[in-house]
């Protein structure tokens, strides 16, 4: 069971961008409304416990970043480490792209 935590703890991230990959490809495939149709099909039924999955592993995951002090790295401006933010911004505004990885745009 700890070897199972561990993987959980490991494939966190991963597993939040990929629920949130389908989430947001089969949004267009939505028929709801302001509830669930009565005999919803695959994309609303899906979409509907996958939306939950993907809440409790980013709770999950936001917990486990707290704990673990990593959230400097996800949440670098809340630390006061604004630099590479607005260094991404002003990339875009000369055409270049955002560095991939460490505080910025895209962590």
């Amino acid at each position: 069971m700890k070897n199972l935590f561990a993987l959980y703890q490991r494939l966190q991230h991963l597993l939040l961008a990929l629920l949130c990959v389908f989430l947001l490809a089969g949004s267009g495939q939505l028929a709801m409304l302001r509830a669930i149709p009565e005999h919803g099909g695959f994309w609303n039924l899906s979409h509907v416990w996958l939306g939950l999955v993907c809440s409790f592993v980013a709770i999950t995951f936001f917990i486990n970043n707290m704990l673990g002090g990593s959230w400097r790295q996800y949440f670098g401006v809340f630390a006061g480490n604004w630099q590479p933010l607005w260094r991404d911004i002003s990339g875009l505004g000369h055409g270049r792209l955002p560095a991939a990885g460490g505080v910025g745009l895209l962590v």
